[in-house]
């Protein structure tokens, strides 16, 4: 039974402000909800008023939820506590995403999105892959946490999800019996690539291809390039892996197994991707006119936009 809690506007106590926290059970409502059950558990167990203020800023939720109305909690009383920790069976779908919160100073809240780069079946901690940058507010931040810091998330969601073998999930849609995987990635974008590519070769039951696409500006640019060149030799069968270096030089040529120097374009994209097919999913992620860019060649090319996955 899913319960969370929800502040209301401050209310007069003994001649002070009290915060009135409500606690609703929303079981019953789980089955209406038009985001689905994913969505609701975001808020299970916790204070759930920001995330209902972000996705329903004009709506009265004390009004919409009055039948599922438990009681007031006094946030000042404790009367037991069943705090532990205790390890999840990995991150459930690949290809969803968390939200991480960091308090900066003067109490500004900022929030970013980062997929997990871990594989899915691990258990009792997570790998995030952050590219830090100088100007970067909320990078900056993490890579200035000490080791054992704390900090605020949320998820795993997102509206796309790779969940059993061959199957590819964008909301309530499916596409079924894909046996290739194109993945296109530029700069940080890789990032739900790795856990998407880990998903697929770990599995014993899923034997899709792979064909990964990495576009940077030089070789200097490239994220988690120990992981990521080994696995054509490792699986000749079943991985491709194409660098696409903007700025590419001879030497960054010379130290990567496939490089072409350029900018991704639809003859190249039309060289190294296999034809349109049903059985190929499309994923797509990196900044907003890499990603147009490519939408386009991908069309021109015969794949329909319910096979391509923008992340």
């Amino acid at each position: 039974m899913g319960c969370t809690l929800s502040k209301q506007s401050s209310g007069t106590d003994m001649g002070g402000d009290r915060e009135r926290v409500q606690v609703y059970n929303f079981t019953p409502y789980m089955r209406f909800h038009p985001g689905g059950v994913p969505y609701l558990l975001m808020a299970a167990g916790n204070d759930c008023t920001d995330l209902f203020k972000e996705y329903h800023p004009w709506v009265n939720g004390h009004g919409m939820l009055e039948k599922c109305y438990v009681g007031e909690l006094d946030p000042d009383s404790v009367t037991s506590s069943t705090d532990s920790k205790f390890a999840l069976d990995g991150l459930e779908i690949p290809g969803q995403h968390l939200k991480v919160r960091a308090t900066l100073g003067g109490g500004r809240v900022i929030e970013r999105e980062y997929t997990p780069s871990s594989k899915p079946s691990q258990t009792g901690s997570f790998d995030l892959l952050v590219r830090v940058y100088p100007d970067g507010t909320m990078s900056s931040f993490l890579a200035a946490l000490a080791v054992g810091a704390t900090v605020e998330m949320r998820g795993p969601h997102g509206t796309i999800g790779y969940p059993t073998a061959g199957t590819v999930t964008r909301g309530k849609q499916q596409q079924t019996a894909v046996t290739h995987l194109v993945l296109l990635a530029g700069g940080s974008g890789i990032t739900p690539m790795l856990q998407l590519v880990r998903a697929v070769l770990e599995s014993a039951t899923d034997a899709a291809r792979l064909t990964l696409l990495y576009s940077n500006a030089s070789l200097a640019h490239i994220i988690a390039l120990d992981q990521l060149e080994p696995l054509a030799s490792i699986y000749p069968r079943r991985v491709q892996l194409h660098h696409v270096l903007s700025r590419g030089s001879a030497r960054d040529a010379a130290a990567l197994g496939s490089v072409r120097v350029g900018r991704l374009d639809k003859a190249l994209l039309a060289q190294l991707l296999p034809a349109a097919a049903p059985s190929v999913a499309v994923f797509l992620c990196g900044p907003p006119q890499y990603e147009d860019d490519v939408t386009l060649h991908l069309r021109a090319l015969g794949f329909s936009d319910s096979q391509v996955y923008a992340f």
